[in-house]
């Protein structure tokens, strides 16, 4: 979704509470911490639904 976002132009930082492989980050700009992300001006939420 990042990348789809930032193809179209929007500015786009991302976050998550684990680290992530090089391949799923690269390109996105990333916030050191999650107080940084909510002060965000739209905050979108990608959840895993699994067990």
């Amino acid at each position: 979704m990042a990348r789809n976002l930032i193809d179209a132009g929007y500015e786009v930082r991302g976050w998550n509470r684990s680290s992530l492989p090089e391949y799923m980050i690269a390109g996105i700009q990333l916030c050191q911490k999650l107080e940084e992300a909510a002060r965000a001006d739209v905050c979108l939420l990608m959840l895993l639904d699994s067990a």
